[in-house]
This record gives structure tokens, sequence and C-alpha cells, in this order.
């Protein structure tokens, strides 16, 4: 019986579903037969209406259906307005996703853009469209692989270039949001970029922004308080230590702000001023090593000189508390940013119950194939006693000390240390230059506990 119920309507069942079939595929297949060239008017259109870009230049669209309906466009040039110096990319391959109804209908409805193995070439003028069109264009859905972003300076040079592995950018009108997400490259360095709009009601976005290695986080949210004046709050992670910097901003000025934070080491307050460019920015560091701070702030000094952009213009002062040393407790840096130049204007580091010590002037120079700095210092005596208990100076070889001069010396490549022409309370005649640098005796250190039997050498011989 089973056999027999089989045999009856085994040949009606498969004909029935290869009929479905070859009819399911036929209606999917008969888009193919178009002259599709006529749809190219209406493929910008819907493009430039839906996605707030520009595509020009077609060439070749064709129509397939697996794995689902969709256009392929393959070549175009695509900008975000019509000025032929916006081009951001020339294209291959593009593929459209389509409402294949409304395509019977003689219209072109596109769900999803899809761009694969392009460079896009940012510009100053086309990273502010790019803003402007996060901020206020309309956007359905876009997807990007396997592409490159390379950033072009107003000299026609590539200054960066980094590799997207995958963008997503589109609006979600059931939750009220536009986003864009991306995995990428940046300085040999992977991250995850996350934005976030909200459309209606709230005037507000938020990202958060990781990388690996090193680890560091950013999250930041933005919110308009009035149609003049934006206020936000940036939060980051770096080695475990957290910062919220608050920021409110208008046209002319971004007032800065740090949330206090318990076990925070880093706080930065002060104001930039727009128009014209000038900032003047306190930071506070705390809980640092002094081996650390020194390079810090050396390799910035002096990959900075010299090399800046010629608007930018302000004052950066830093305040470094808790220093982590056995000598150094405390400090302060003030920094001017003028004329394309940084310049280290005044500076203070306070020697524990002790005095300070100070730079009276300073340059780079290269000796070999070594980058040396070089600075004169003067060390203020405030409290002898404690300075000869400290650097254990006997009593036979005491005197009534005042001042510390010394020429002090770093090598930005090595923890490696010297001093030259050392004198007591009266400074030696030295004219400090490259030249004389170069042929001094020096005596060479690489810790502090050599550099104090430096000193107490040097009272030996006083006596």
């Amino acid at each position: 019986m089973r056999n027999f119920i089989q045999k009856k309507y085994s040949f009606p069942f498969i004909f029935i579903t290869f009929g479905v079939f070859f009819s399911f595929m036929l209606i999917l297949s008969i888009p193919s037969l178009y002259n599709l060239s006529k749809f190219e008017k209406k493929i910008k259109e819907n493009i430039e209406s839906e996605f707030s870009f520009i595509l020009k230049d077609l060439e070749g669209i064709e129509y397939r259906f697996i794995p689902s309906p969709h256009l392929v466009i393959n070549k175009s040039n695509l900008f975000l307005s019509n000025s032929i110096e916006n081009k951001i990319s020339s294209l291959n391959n593009v593929k459209i996703s389509i409402s294949l109804f409304d395509f019977y209908k003689n219209k072109i409805t596109i769900k999803k853009i899809h761009i694969k193995n392009a460079n896009f070439k940012i510009s100053k003028k086309n990273l502010d469209l790019i803003i402007n069109h996060l901020n206020k264009k309309k956007v359905t859905n876009l997807s990007i692989l396997n592409s490159k972003i390379f950033y072009i300076t107003k000299f026609k040079e590539t200054s960066i270039i980094s590799p997207i592995k995958k963008l997503k950018y589109s609006t979600n009108i059931k939750s009220n949001q536009k986003n864009l997400n991306i995995q990428g490259n940046i300085f040999d360095t992977n991250y995850n970029f996350k934005w976030k709009k909200i459309l209606y009601d709230k005037d507000e976005t938020n990202f958060t922004l990781k990388f690996k290695n090193p680890n560091i986080f950013f999250q930041n949210n933005l919110q308009n308080i009035s149609s003049l004046k934006k206020k936000g709050e940036l939060n980051s992670t770096f080695l475990n230590h957290k910062i919220i910097l608050q920021y409110i901003y208008d046209s002319d000025n971004i007032e800065l702000s740090t949330k206090n934070v318990p076990n925070s080491v880093f706080s930065l307050n002060g104001v930039i001023k727009l128009k014209p460019f000038h900032f003047n920015l306190n930071t506070v560091l705390k809980d640092q090593k002094i081996t650390d701070l020194i390079h810090l702030f050396l390799n910035y000094y002096y990959k900075n000189k010299k090399k800046l952009h010629p608007n930018l213009s302000g004052d950066l002062n830093f305040n470094l508390y808790d220093i982590q040393n056995a000598y150094f407790n405390s400090g302060d840096l003030k920094f001017k940013f003028q004329n394309s130049d940084v310049k280290l204007n005044a500076n203070n580091i306070n020697i524990r119950n002790i005095g300070k010590i100070s730079s009276i002037d300073h340059f780079f120079y290269n000796n070999n194939q070594d980058t040396i700095f070089a600075t004169n210092l003067v060390v203020d005596i405030k409290n002898q006693e404690e300075f000869y208990r400290r650097f254990l100076i006997p009593k036979k070889n005491r005197i009534d000390l005042k001042k510390i001069y010394l020429i002090f010396e770093k090598d930005l490549n090595k923890d490696f240390y010297s001093i030259s022409n050392l004198s007591i309370n009266k400074k030696k005649e030295f004219l400090f230059n490259e030249m004389n640098l170069v042929t001094t005796e020096k005596i060479y250190f690489d810790n502090f506990q050599k550099f104090r039997n430096i000193v107490t050498d040097e009272f030996k011989r006083l006596n």
C-alpha cells in the first residue's frame, strides 16, 4: 500500500515542485533581459536622495539574482558633492541590492550598497564633507569591505594610510538611530569604532573607539545645549587609568575640565579659543616614574621642535605631583607653542625637602648617530642639612651651600646620562654650545644612586 501511494503521488509532486522552482527562477531572471542602461538616471537619483552621495561616469550595469536580486555597476566615480575636486574614489563592481517588485514597476528602490576593494582619497575638504554627512545627511544602508583610506595633505602627499576591514553605515528608523561601525587599522594598530546619532527628539551623538595593543578605549557623548552651544563628555581608559574629560564648545571657544575619578593620575583644564586659534591648558600628572617622565617629555619636545603647524599657538602647563623617586617629588613645566615651534619657557623640579632644580638653557644636538639633549642646570639649595644628610656628605667636607651648577645630558634613545662642568656656589665660565660639549670631559651614569656618588666625590675634592 505504501509503495502504491509513493508511486501514485511521486510524479505530480516532483512536477509541481519543479514548476514552482522554475517559475520562481524565471521571475528572478527576467530583469536580465531588460536594457539596464535606461535605468542609469534613476539609479543616480535614488543614490543621491537615499544615500546623499553622488555616483558619476557609470559603466556596465548588470543584473544578477544570486544570492539576492541586485545590480552590479562595473565602473563609477564617487563624490560627496558635485565639485570635480571632491572625488573620493574610483569604484569597481559596486553591488546595489534592489527591490525586485519595484523594478517590475519600472522603479529603482535601493536597499543596500556594497563596496569592496576600493581606495578612498580623503583631503581636508572631503573630511569636512564626511563630517557634514554624518551630522546632517541621509543614508540608507552602506557596506564597505577590505578597502583603504588615504589621507592627502594640501601638498598632494599621502600622510596616513588606514586599511578598512569592514564598514557599515546605516539608518534604523525603528530605533531612531543613525549608525557607523568601522573595523580597521591605523598606524599598525587595530581598532573598532562605533558612532551613533539619535535622529529625533534629542540632538545627541556618541561614539566608542577601542584600540588593541596598546589597549586604549574612548567613549564620547555629545548633545546640543542650544543652537550655538554643545556639551560633551569624553571617557578614556589607557593602561587601566580612567579619565573623564568634560567640555563645552561653541563657534568661538572650547572649555575643558576633568571630572574627578578615584585614583586618577591625569587631569586637564583650560580653554581653547578658535578665532583666532589659541589654547591655554593646565595638565596634572601624578604618580609617575621620573625616568618615564624624562623619556616622555624629551621625546615629545624633540619630535615637535620647529615642526608644528604655523597656526598652532598656545600655552601648555604640566604640574607634576607624587613623582616616584627618592629625590624628586613634584615640578612644573611650561611649554609655549608659537611660529611652528615649541619652547620650554619655565621649569622647575622640586627636590624633597632640599630645594629645586631648573634648566637655564638647553638644546638638542647629534653626536655620531645619537641624539643628545643638553641642559644647563642650576640647583637652588633651601635646606643644606637635608641635602648633606641625603647625599651622605661628611661634616668635614661641608660648606655654606647655596647653589650647584652643572650641565646634564641625556641620550634620547638610551637610559644613559652624563654631567659635566659641575661647580658649587659659583658657575664656571663655559660657553654652552655643541662644539664645546662634544669635547668636554663628562661623567656618565645610568641611575640616581651613581649620581649621588658623583656629587659626594665632588665635595671631597673641595677639601
